[in-house]
């Protein structure tokens, strides 16, 4: 067994050839189907926002606030552990790099936008952080997740 759902679903697809980040969407979406099995299709709906799915859901501009915090909290988090953005894209950065579980997932980042995943995610998250921060009078948006989790 791999780290996650995702890294099982990848190899498998690597081994049978098939496309990875599709693989890596199935799990997604499984994961969508079982919440709502048992919250209920609203809070599977706002779960939805998190991962690649909210990256295409953001972008149409068919966010609420809701899912919002729910796309940026999930790119803040890893596991039971808060941080930065920057921290958690470090920390995920050895996956993105070739022969990681993410090399596809990259590689079509490439083609899709000509730009890495992590500039894309940067592109969309830092102006949801920067709102969130002024709301909430924290002077240093980049430390954000870390201020909240004081509180």
């Amino acid at each position: 067994m791999g780290e996650t759902a995702e890294t099982d679903a990848g190899d498998e697809a690597k081994k049978g050839g098939a496309d990875v980040v599709k693989a890596f969407i199935g799990v997604e979406r499984a994961g969508y189907t079982r919440v709502e099995g048992f919250l209920g299709e609203k809070v599977a709906y706002y779960i939805g926002a998190a991962g690649g799915s909210g990256i295409d859901r953001l972008e149409k501009g068919s966010m609420m606030w809701e899912e919002k915090l729910m796309f940026y909290s999930d790119y803040c988090s890893s596991g039971s552990t808060i941080g930065t953005l920057t921290k958690r894209f470090d920390d995920l950065a050895p996956h993105y790099a070739p022969g990681g579980r993410y090399a596809e997932v990259e590689a079509r980042a490439q083609r899709r936008w000509g730009m890495s995943e992590r500039q894309k995610l940067e592109l969309l998250l830092i102006p949801i952080e920067r709102q969130l921060a002024a709301i909430m009078d924290i002077s240093d948006h980049v430390n954000l997740p870390l201020e909240v989790s004081k509180i």
